[in-house]
């Protein structure tokens, strides 16, 4: 297999060599394989000692001198240079490092340098290889998103499945980055949504109104709301309050802004429509532009109970501007169509952190 760089920062990588420690190794002996080591990528011996990359020639590497070693104790203040605890140990433990004391997450292969101040959940990423949207936990992704640097970690389309506390699996992707307004202001660093649906169907309203919108709904005000605190608490702890827009109901091209923490697609943020009062809903996210083709009906179906179940309509929050009886969706087949309001159909949401 060739050495590829994946497109990564120089210096951003950490090898793990099983060779003994020293300044000259092979590359035969570095992990993971087929990818190239760069200057500056981090090398961890057998004996745990951390050193840099100096040089790359040929089929060897060179390394500078012992900048940490990971074999210390697992203490939590400045009395050793660095400490390794699980991914549980440091969720549940979150202790605040000593200045310049490192510490490394056994389990997503990561590490984080202390300053003495801030906990270990809070703290940047120093350096990686083997840190996914998938394994990677709730807090990190929320640093990495609040820091504005998620998308050097992560990709559009990245995918990462969780439990209900109903014990429904639902597999969740990132739609994009930097995309939502946060109701404090700025941009929410990150927007992720469902890639399938529910297994359980709901109605946007009691009766067939869609007067007072998306706004007012029974789906935002009670239904969302339930979804919410399903969640896993890690989760609902990080998700971030935004500004989603909807036409007003009753027939309506009126824009109305609702602060939301869990919401359903408009159909511009899918489809990137250009018909009015629907457009002015949002703006097309880059996973529908470039992982799903969002104008492509075959590209819109999503299947019930997490994508094991049967293809189904799914709701948008996007009332009708013809009809004040129907709120917009899209047919098992990845049509778009409308129907009453009082139908249940298949719903896959979004939020941001």
């Amino acid at each position: 297999m060739s050495e590829v760089n994946l497109g990564r920062v120089q210096g951003g990588g950490i090898f793990y060599s099983t060779a003994s420690s020293g300044t000259s190794i092979a590359k035969s002996t570095l992990t993971p394989t087929g990818l190239a080591p760069l200057v500056g990528d981090c090398v961890v011996f057998p004996n745990g000692d951390l050193r840099k990359i100096t040089a790359v020639s040929g089929t060897n590497v060179t390394c500078g001198s012992v900048s940490a070693n990971f074999k210390g104790d697992k203490g939590d203040t400045g009395t050793t240079s660095s400490i390794v605890k699980t991914a549980a140990e440091w969720e549940s433990q979150n202790p605040v490092l000593g200045a310049g004391v490192f510490g490394y997450d056994s389990t997503n292969k990561i590490i984080k340098a202390g300053d003495g101040t801030t906990a270990w959940k809070t703290l940047p990423i120093l350096l990686s290889t083997d840190f996914s949207f998938e394994k990677a936990s709730w807090s990190d992704i929320a640093a990495l998103s609040e820091s504005g640097s998620a998308d050097k970690y992560f990709s559009v389309g990245d995918e990462k499945t969780i439990s209900l506390t109903t014990g429904e699996q639902v597999t969740l992707v990132i739609l994009g980055f930097d995309h939502d307004d946060l109701t404090g202001g700025g941009k929410a660093g990150m927007t992720i949504g469902m890639k399938n649906l529910l297994a359980t169907t709901y109605r946007m309203n009691a009766t067939a109104t869609n007067e007072g919108g998306w706004d007012e709904s029974e789906m935002r005000t009670s239904t969302m709301a339930t979804l919410l605190s399903q969640l896993p608490s890690d989760l609902q702890g990080v998700i971030k309050q935004v500004n989603k827009k909807a036409t007003a109901g009753g027939a309506s091209t009126s824009i109305t802004t609702s602060a939301d923490k869990l919401w359903l697609l408009a159909e511009v943020e899918v489809d990137g429509t250009t018909s009015a009062g629907y457009a002015d809903e949002g703006e097309q996210y880059e996973y529908w532009k470039t992982v799903k083709d969002g104008t492509v009906a075959a590209d819109r179906r999503k299947y019930l109970s997490n994508g094991s179940g049967s293809a189904g309509g799914w709701w948008l929050r996007s009332p009708s501007v013809s009809y004040s009886a129907n709120f917009r969706a899209f047919t098992s087949t990845g049509y778009v169509n409308y129907y009453n309001a009082n139908y249940t159909r298949g719903v896959s949401f979004g939020f941001c952190v």
